[in-house]
């Protein structure tokens, strides 16, 4: 069985992990795929799916190195 897509991993990590409303940072989300070379971009691929991902332009109650799903 192949495992699913670094979008389909990062979208779960976020859900089951993370949670709505919760703050993460890229860091943690390195941490959490160590062999996935592109994950930022896999990250950044959901907004194209319709997930709102908040960082701290967007959001100013968000420290410089964190997101918000």
């Amino acid at each position: 069985m192949n495992r699913p897509g670094g979008r389909v991993r990062v979208a779960l990590w976020l859900v089951s992990v993370v949670g709505e409303g919760n703050p993460f940072t890229k860091t943690e989300l390195r941490t959490a795929f160590p062999d996935e070379s592109q994950i930022d971009r896999r990250l950044r691929d959901l907004r194209d799916w319709g997930w709102v991902i908040h960082n701290s332009r967007d959001d100013e109650s968000l420290r410089p190195e964190e997101q918000r799903l």
